[in-house]
């Protein structure tokens, strides 16, 4: 009886524990590239929303410069209306021809932004 206990041949359980690191390792690596890829998409979303704030911003800018000297007041309010959001400012005069506004921006994917800038008009 002691003669067949150390005689055991059978070697097929050899193989689990290498098919269970093996899968481990797998499911890891799927599991961190979805993360990341995650991660990735939600800071390019961030990006884009930002950069077209910023060139909300810009246009904001040009559009106050051409408003008309006699309706433009010390300080102000006005909205406008763009392809890609809309934007609340509220500007003061701080010179001759400088002025400080205040932009509330909401995109289009409604988020939101404030931003305070100088312009300086001719």
């Amino acid at each position: 009886m002691k003669e067949y206990l150390l005689k055991m041949d059978n070697e097929r359980g050899m193989y689990l524990p290498f098919v269970l690191f093996i899968t481990l390792i797998l499911f890891s690596t799927v599991t961190t590239m979805v993360a990341i890829y995650k991660n990735e998409k939600l800071i390019n979303y961030q990006l884009w929303e930002l950069t077209k704030a910023n060139t909300i911003v810009e246009m904001t800018k040009q559009k106050f410069m051409q408003e008309d000297r006699e309706t433009i007041n010390n300080e102000g309010e006005i909205s406008y209306t763009f392809p890609s959001g809309e934007v609340y400012v509220q500007y003061d005069k701080v010179d001759n021809h400088t002025y400080t506004l205040y932009i509330t921006i909401q995109t289009d994917n409604d988020e939101s932004f404030f931003i305070k800038s100088l312009v300086m008009t001719s």
